[in-house]
């Protein structure tokens, strides 16, 4: 999914039972059929190709931050209410623009 600077989101997908799967949980403006390819060229990247979407990823070396939440419980750390807790909070360290998803028949939580 891809969301243009105007809030236009574009889901690209690649089959018809893909992009029908996906839709039937989130909402888009646009749905493209596109061939979709990744590729690590080494272990701490991912290189994605989907239609007119390239980007590539570079995962680098977990935080403090991120070794405390590890600590947290699998249960409580996937509770709604746990997530909500921590996401305000979250952003505040981030330097890259954050997204949300917006579910189908009033489901507040997409997980």
């Amino acid at each position: 999914m891809v969301q243009r600077p105007d809030g236009h989101r574009v889901l690209l997908a690649p089959t018809a039972a893909v992009a029908g799967f996906v839709g039937s949980t989130y909402t888009f403006d646009e749905v493209q059929l596109a061939d979709v390819a990744v590729t690590r060229p080494d272990d701490a990247t991912w290189a994605v190709q989907a239609g007119p979407l390239a980007l590539s990823v570079r995962v680098g070396r977990r935080p403090a931050l991120g070794w405390a939440l590890r600590a947290v419980p699998a249960p409580l750390a996937r509770h709604p209410g746990w997530v909500g807790l921590l996401d305000r909070p979250a952003r505040c360290g981030r330097r890259s623009p954050s997204g949300s998803a917006r579910c189908r028949r009033g489901r507040r939580w997409c997980g």
